[in-house]
């Protein structure tokens, strides 16, 4: 809590994010508009030059850029004054489909804005004794696909505790499918690759699937995985069409 903080006051805050431990890009959204009005907002986003920035505004006509320079870097600045309040009601759409907010990228492609979870996933999941012996154990007695598939359906839903973390705030590499398991707790990535690593240890071919859960148009000339807010698994079926897999059940 902030002493002194009246009705009307006004609130002025400052934050710098770095992102040097990223060598290949960085993305992400930024807010316009939320709960409280704003009087003045300014997002400043430093490139070094070079690298490739994509951008675009949504609900954003109030949303102004000015682009500079400054000693081998490119600065992007966004600036937005008397942005009202989104009011919260009853069955109101969520605030990305309202709120003024700023999509923006510094990857070059989607390939290369997915490598932060893809690269970490696909070396954890093929590298897990501990899954797989589990696994073995799990599926004893399962005769079938189908069979194999509840099952480890069932045991990542209902006996691996769900842990709601927003995915660009909890970062994008999971852990150890091991460690998830040993745990019997993890967020959308976790049990992913917990449900990923299980399937893969059954036979199966399972892709993870990025998507959003609340049916936002995806700008894809934006490569951001902030666009995404769940993770679910894409598993072919030898004979049939393949199925969709939710670990949050």
């Amino acid at each position: 809590s902030l002493p002194a903080v009246d009705v009307g006051a006004l609130l002025e805050t400052h934050m710098e994010r770095i992102t040097g431990s990223r060598p290949l890009g960085f993305s992400g959204i930024e807010y316009f508009q939320s709960a409280e009005p704003l009087v003045e907002k300014r997002f400043h986003v430093v490139v070094p030059k070079g690298l490739p920035f994509v951008w675009r505004a949504q609900q954003g006509d109030g949303v102004q850029l000015v682009r500079s320079s400054d000693r081998g870097f490119d600065v992007y600045s966004f600036y937005a004054a008397d942005s009202p309040a989104v009011v919260d009601e009853p069955s109101s759409p969520p605030l990305a489909r309202t709120a003024a907010r700023v999509l923006f990228s510094a990857y070059r492609d989607w390939n290369e804005a997915a490598r932060p979870f893809a690269e970490p996933y696909w070396a954890k999941v093929r590298n897990c004794p501990a899954v797989g012996a589990f696994t073995a154990e799990l599926l004893a007695g399962a005769g079938t696909p189908e069979a194999r598939l509840e099952r480890i359906f069932a045991f990542v839903t209902r006996q691996v505790r769900s842990v709601a973390l927003s995915l660009h705030r909890s970062g994008y590499e999971p852990h150890d499918p091991d460690v998830v398991l040993a745990n019997r707790y993890g967020d959308a990535k976790d049990k992913a690759i917990l449900m990923g690593a299980m399937l893969l240890s059954a036979g199966f071919e399972a892709q993870p699937v990025f998507l959003n859960s609340q049916y936002l148009p995806i700008v894809e000339e934006v490569p951001a995985l902030e666009q995404f807010d769940a993770i679910v698994l894409r598993v072919s079926i030898p004979g049939g069409n393949p199925i969709f897999l939710d670990p949050f059940g």
